[in-house]
């Protein structure tokens, strides 16, 4: 319904339990992508700037961070620039469409964000066994020979359907 983090601010009135939800969902993505140790570490850097504030208990680790500040966190620790994936799930209301389409052995994937860089991957099960598919330029396709392949079997990315294109 809202942005989580948007570029306008809001009135506290524009902020509805949506936020929550979302925001648990993002991160839940965003570790996907990232992958646990990486994600981990960008959430200890956000709390503990440094590894030796991590045992402090006088409460002189206390650390407030904006939007752009765990972007840059979350982007060293992944080792890439993630400011597209803050700018479509945490900056704008809608969520990213995934379309897809299967015919003569190839499943097809597209991402639409409103023109919006996108290069989010996704698991596909293909032939009984998981691939991550590279979505560069918000595009990806895979081969198949047995059933119709299986997208985001277990869940990982936040997103909304869209009829096949």
């Amino acid at each position: 319904q809202a942005p989580v983090a948007p570029r306008e601010p809001l009135s506290g009135k524009s902020y509805t339990s949506d936020i929550y939800g979302k925001g648990a969902l993002v991160l839940h993505t965003l570790r996907y992508l990232m992958g646990d140790e990486a994600f981990l570490s960008s959430v200890r850097r956000m709390a503990y700037p440094m590894p030796e504030s991590e045992t402090w208990s006088d409460g002189r680790a206390l650390r407030l961070v904006t939007t752009e500040d765990y972007v840059t966190i979350a982007s060293r620790a992944a080792g890439q620039d993630l400011r597209w994936f803050f700018e479509v799930y945490v900056r704008r209301a809608e969520l990213p469409v995934l379309r897809t389409s299967a015919a003569d052995g190839v499943l097809r994937l597209e991402w639409e964000t409103g023109g919006l860089p996108f290069p989010m991957p996704i698991d596909v099960v293909v032939n009984g066994r998981t691939v991550r598919v590279p979505m560069t330029g918000g595009l990806g396709t895979v081969r198949y020979s047995d059933d119709v392949p299986t997208v985001d079997p277990n869940g990982w990315v936040l997103r909304e359907d869209a009829e096949q294109l």
